[in-house]
């Protein structure tokens, strides 16, 4: 419930908090969405770390719109993913599907990505915030 209830906030606010983190630690190179009833909506995405070193915890989130630049949406990445330096990482997770049907209906090539990273901790202890 804590997941879905962070979704709507990091939705809420993402226009404002792209401003204050990092864009390019971390690419989405693949996300799928699929329905799981008429509440939920299960989203995936595939990122691509540009980290030197491998990360351990991580607050950051993956950020929706679609082609004229509307806001669909942005999900909460899990915070203890152990993502290796330049490696890849899926996160899956439940979302409230009255912000995240238009991403099982939308082409693809109509729908644009960000990451925003805020803070990482880094396998050897140190932490980075943006």
């Amino acid at each position: 419930m804590l997941r879905l209830f962070s979704a709507f906030m990091v939705a809420a606010l993402a226009g404002e908090a792209s401003a204050a983190c990092n864009g390019s630690l971390l690419g989405v190179t693949e996300w799928s969405a699929r329905p799981i009833d008429e509440r939920y909506v299960e989203v995936t995405v595939t990122l691509q770390s540009h980290a030197k070193k491998p990360i351990r915890m991580i607050d950051a989130f993956v950020a929706f719109r679609d082609a004229l630049n509307g806001e669909i949406g942005a999900i909460n990445l899990e915070r203890d993913a152990a993502i290796p330096a330049g490696g890849v990482f899926t996160d899956k997770g439940r979302w409230y599907a009255r912000y995240f049907s238009r991403l099982t209906t939308l082409k693809k090539e109509d729908v644009k990505t960000s990451t925003c990273v805020n803070e990482v901790l880094y396998e050897d202890g140190s932490k980075e915030i943006f």
